[in-house]
């Protein structure tokens, strides 16, 4: 399946207040050639009572901005990304992604020891470590997201809400549990990481740079 990026409905998120981020996103869209993005303002709520610090204070927020990227485009393929993805020098605009493929990682994490990568590049390309895909589990992370089946689509809206509703956890925790029964594929060098030098609550560019492979297809 082919897909060229820069003419797919794209969703950023972005609070009001980080402007700087704002501008950065408008000049990347730009400079790659994107030519159907819409800024979605993100939503600021407080964690719930008694929540669990180690979540931090911004994931109701950050799932709800997520539920509003849903709800602002009834056309797939759908890319979301948060203000803080910066496109690396493996961006590629248009991709050969499997025919099968439910959502495509365009920006991983290492975060979680969990994650499981399946190489799925042929031993040539491996070797001369070409760009590629590799099937994921336990992933975390939704900074670069290209959703592309109706129906993971709708699990993935239906699993943010109840994330951040009732167990009261950050949307990528639902995610992660998702991939393994969906079709969900990363990008063996990323398209975009999580960029320190934009505003965030987080420093985890180290963390999105590079995708861990754990076995080989």
């Amino acid at each position: 399946m082919t897909i060229d990026l820069r003419t797919v409905p794209t969703r950023w998120i972005n609070l009001d207040e980080h402007v700087e981020n704002a501008r950065a996103m408008e000049a990347q869209f730009h400079r790659l050639g994107f030519t159907c993005t819409e800024r979605i303002s993100a939503a600021k709520l407080p964690p719930p009572e008694g929540a669990n610090p180690a979540f931090g204070t911004h994931y109701i927020g950050c799932g709800t901005s997520h539920l509003r990227c849903f709800a602002s485009s009834a056309t797939l393929p759908i890319l979301i990304l948060e203000d803080d993805a910066l496109a690396t020098e493996h961006f590629c605009p248009v991709l050969e992604i499997p025919d099968d493929a439910d959502a495509i990682y365009l920006g991983v994490s290492n975060a979680s020891p969990n994650t499981r990568a399946m190489d799925l590049r042929s031993p040539e390309d491996r070797a001369q470590n070409r760009q590629g895909w590799a099937r994921i589990e336990g992933m975390l992370a939704t900074h670069a997201i290209l959703y592309v089946s109706e129906r993971y689509t709708r699990i993935a809206e239906y699993s943010t809400r109840h994330c951040i509703e009732t167990l009261k956890v950050p949307l990528d925790m639902g995610f992660a549990l998702l991939q393994e029964k969906f079709r969900v594929y990363a990008a063996i060098h990323p398209f975009f990481i999580q960029a320190d030098d934009r505003q965030n609550a987080n420093k985890w560019e180290a963390l999105t740079r590079e995708l861990k492979i754990t076995h080989i297809g």
